[in-house]
C-alpha cells in the first residue's frame, strides 16, 4: 500500500511539475499577453516608405517593467532604456558605393544635404480609459554636425503603459528608393553602458 501511494504521489507531483511548466508565463514575464510590447533584444520594426512624401505610421505598442541587469547577479547596472530610431536595413546581395548610416551625409545617394526635415513625429500616451494626451509633437530634422543625430528620433518616456506613435516623412527623396534598402522606424531596449 505504502508503494501505491509513493508511485501515486510521483506521478500526481510530476503531473503538477508539468502542468506548472505548461501554464507558467514565457520568461517568467507577468506581462507576456500585452502586444506588442518593448523588450529587450526584441525590436519592434515598423516599415516606412522614406523615399515618400507623406508615407506615415501610426503605431500601438506597450512599454511594461524590465528587470534591472546585474552585475555578478548581486549589483545593479543602469536600467534599460528604450528609444524610437529610423533603421536602414541593407540586404546581404546589394552592393552600394555608401554605408547605409550615410544616407543623409554627402556621401550618401542625397547630395544637396542640408538641415533638412526628415520626420514630424507624434508620441502620445494611452491612458486607462482609451484617451490619449500628447507627450511630444515635432519636426526631427538631419543634423548637419553630427549625422548619426539623424537616426535617433526620441526616448521613449520611463513610465509604463500604452503608447501611440505617428511618424510621418516630411521629404521627397526618390534617390532613397533603392534595392536591397529597406527603412524602419525601430522600438528598440537596451541597457546603458
Amino acid at each position: 500500500m505504502k508503494r501505491i501511494l509513493f508511485v501515486l504521489g510521483l506521478l500526481i507531483g510530476g503531473f503538477g511539475v508539468l502542468l506548472y511548466q505548461w501554464v507558467k508565463p514565457i520568461d517568467n514575464d507577468p506581462y507576456f499577453f500585452l502586444s506588442p510590447k518593448i523588450a529587450e533584444g526584441h525590436p519592434i520594426n515598423i516599415p516606412i516608405k522614406l523615399y515618400k512624401k507623406g508615407d506615415s505610421i501610426n503605431f500601438v505598442f506597450w512599454k511594461t517593467p524590465i528587470l534591472s541587469p546585474k552585475l555578478l547577479y548581486l549589483f545593479p547596472v543602469s536600467p534599460p532604456s528604450s528609444h524610437i530610431i529610423l533603421n536602414v536595413v541593407q540586404d546581404k546581395n546589394t552592393k552600394l558605393n555608401f554605408y547605409p548610416t550615410e544616407i543623409f551625409t554627402h556621401n550618401g545617394p542625397i547630395k544637396n544635404i542640408d538641415n533638412f526635415e526628415i520626420f514630424r513625429v507624434k508620441l502620445y500616451k494611452v491612458n486607462s480609459d482609451m484617451s490619449e494626451y500628447l507627450i511630444s509633437d515635432f519636426i526631427h530634422r538631419n543634423n548637419i554636425v553630427r549625422s548619426s543625430d539623424a537616426f535617433t528620433i526620441t526616448p521613449v518616456p520611463s513610465e509604463y503603459g500604452q503608447y501611440r506613435l505617428e511618424v510621418t516623412v516630411l521629404g521627397e527623396w526618390p534617390e532613397l528608393e533603392i534595392n536591397g534598402l529597406s527603412y524602419f522606424i525601430t522600438i528598440k531596449t537596451y541597457v546603458n553602458n
